[in-house]
């Protein structure tokens, strides 16, 4: 979130919404020209769309989403075939985005190249068990500590284990990576 309210702000984002006032649903040409903003780049930067289930729903109902060679949502418990939109494989995820502008929903869909984040681990991944021997249960316990961020972009401040708040900051990142070669960009849509 801060890496696009901040650095990637003018060069990243598509926000189709921006003083419309009826709601702008989600459309194939949106997706286009968002892929549109890394220019000459856009063909065989990106390859996987990660939308909200909203957005997804409302794609598959207009028959924009692919299954192989059907366009019917049983096609993929059947066969096990992946979504796709524009080509490119779908990633249907709540953890999208969503603001609420003017009583609005606003969507934010993220079309991505490969390899486009960093994960840092803070430590090494920690494995407990446990046993509760009155119900003869066992419980096998993960903890990671990692944090996630764009390619192209830097922590720009010299803050030290930053909370939610100071990551979702867009002053606190910096570009550091040619338009270009960031090969993700994010659409807003109702």
């Amino acid at each position: 979130k801060g890496a696009f309210s901040g650095p990637l702000k003018d060069s990243h984002v598509l926000d189709v919404t921006e003083g419309a006032t009826d709601p702008v649903p989600p459309d194939p040409e949106y997706f286009v020209d968002a892929m549109a903003l890394l220019g000459d780049n856009m063909s065989d930067a990106f390859e996987v769309i990660i939308m909200h289930s909203r957005v997804y729903s409302y794609l598959v109902k207009q028959g924009f989403i692919r299954f192989g060679q059907t366009v019917m949502g049983q096609q993929v418990i059947e066969t096990g075939e992946l979504p796709t939109f524009l080509g490119r494989r779908v990633i249907v995820s709540d953890a999208c985005p969503v603001e609420v502008v003017d009583g609005k929903k606003k969507y934010t869909t993220f079309i991505a190249g490969r390899v486009v984040m960093y994960f840092g681990f803070q430590r090494e991944l920690t494995i407990e068990t446990d046993k509760d021997i009155l119900a003869q249960e066992e419980f096998l316990v993960t903890t990671a500590h990692f944090c996630a961020h764009l390619k192209g972009v830097k922590w720009a401040v010299t803050t030290t284990n930053p909370d939610n708040d100071a990551l979702a900051t867009g002053s606190n990142w910096q570009k550091v990576w040619p338009d270009k070669a960031i090969r993700i960009v994010a659409l807003k849509t109702n």
